[in-house]
């Protein structure tokens, strides 16, 4: 599982279970190594798992596409001005995009198997 640390000046790291279990248990300075940085533990605001990050309401479709929703829309990445349709992509219809590492764990799948799994509410474990 992944966390991601906010800290009082707004910074964000994505972190691991193991940075995590270490951050929990420091006092003062730590060295995070998959962010190449030294944290000072008394500036984090909050450690939340990855899947709350959900509701930042940033995913990826079963084909891959980057998707944001904006103003309870579904819309493209990188051109908001592009509606992504429910009748193309079912999974925008249930509201269940994937985050990035669910996405990065199926990627290698064909798209009909990757859609069948966002649909069948099977839960993706990263």
């Amino acid at each position: 599982m992944m966390y991601k640390i906010k800290t009082m000046s707004k910074d964000e790291f994505i972190i691991n279970e193991n940075e995590f279990k270490q951050v929990a248990n420091a006092n003062g300075r730590i060295f995070l190594k998959s962010c190449n940085s030294i944290l000072n533990t008394s500036m984090i605001e909050s450690i939340q798992p990855e899947e709350q990050n959900k509701k930042e309401n940033i995913g990826y479709l079963h084909d891959g596409e980057k998707v944001i929703k904006v103003f309870d829309r579904w819309v493209d990445f990188r051109n908001k001005e592009v509606r992504i349709d429910p009748d193309y992509y079912p999974e925008i219809a249930k509201d269940k995009v994937l985050t990035e590492q669910e996405y990065l764990k199926i990627k290698h799948l064909p798209k009909e198997e990757r859609l069948k799994i966002v649909m069948n509410d099977k839960e993706l474990k990263c």
